[in-house]
């Protein structure tokens, strides 16, 4: 049986590690005011897993994560130190293929909620991680591109605002 878990992209990820988004939103089938439905209430512990890789290492660098993983989020190729030490190309695995033990972080769900997309409010916004006076845009160039067409912007879908605070790192 798998734990609890919530999986991300490296966008996500990226704005949790720089402290930016303290929110996440996932699509449901429910209808709004079905609390039942919700898989993590308050105070829930939840592991959060994101793209990763396994690094071969050619050279003498020593990792700071954990065995030779290592994390899309961390990675830039223009500024990353581990570039010249792995064979071949990165081949990124999916978050749901990470095992449990490599998640790097869990955080505790201190308030769930179901919502149609439309709902949500610029204090929303800003705990996804958009700040800028286009925020509504942005988040809807991300959505779309993250979500099956069932679920898009314009069809104003319900969704599960999952907000928390990082308990483990």
């Amino acid at each position: 049986m798998r734990g609890k878990e919530l999986r991300l992209d490296t966008f996500a990820m990226r704005g949790i590690l720089a402290g930016t988004r303290t929110q996440i939103m996932v699509p449901c089938d429910k209808s709004v005011g079905e609390t039942e439905y919700l898989k993590y209430s308050k105070g829930t512990s939840v592991c959060l897993k994101e793209p990763w890789r396994v690094v071969y290492l050619t050279g003498s660098l020593t990792l700071p994560d954990k065995e030779g993983i290592l994390y899309r989020a961390d990675y830039r190729f223009k500024s990353c130190a581990v570039k010249r030490y792995w064979c071949g190309n990165p081949d990124w695995r999916p978050a749901c293929n990470l095992p449990t033990k490599y998640a790097r972080m869990h955080v505790k769900v201190t308030e769930s909620r179901i919502l149609y997309l439309k709902d949500i409010t610029k204090e929303d916004l800003t705990l996804q991680g958009f700040t800028r006076k286009d925020r509504v845009v942005r988040f809807v160039e991300y959505w779309d591109s993250r979500n099956p067409a069932a679920y898009r912007y314009v069809r104003d879908p319900a969704v599960i605002a999952y907000t928390f605070e990082v308990s483990e790192v």
